[in-house]
């Protein structure tokens, strides 16, 4: 059973496969940035990369979908 954001990765268009490697990457990078927020009490700092990540995470987004929903 996937999770519900490899479900909407897959209603986007991305394969199934490559949703549920993007829905992990992403996790593990937003338990970190809480990590820095919290734990390092590094606000700011966790706030820029979450912005950042943001972006690369959309910016892939659109590169997949323009290539069928695969890796590039």
């Amino acid at each position: 059973m996937e999770s519900w954001p490899a479900h909407w990765l897959i209603i986007q268009g991305i394969l199934a496969d490559f949703a549920d490697t993007d829905t992990r990457l992403f996790t593990a990078a937003f338990y970190g940035l809480q990590f820095d927020f919290v734990v390092n009490n590094q606000p700011e700092e966790a706030s820029k990369a979450f912005d950042l990540m943001m972006l690369v995470f959309f910016n892939n987004l659109d590169r997949r979908l323009a290539t069928g929903g695969q890796h590039i």
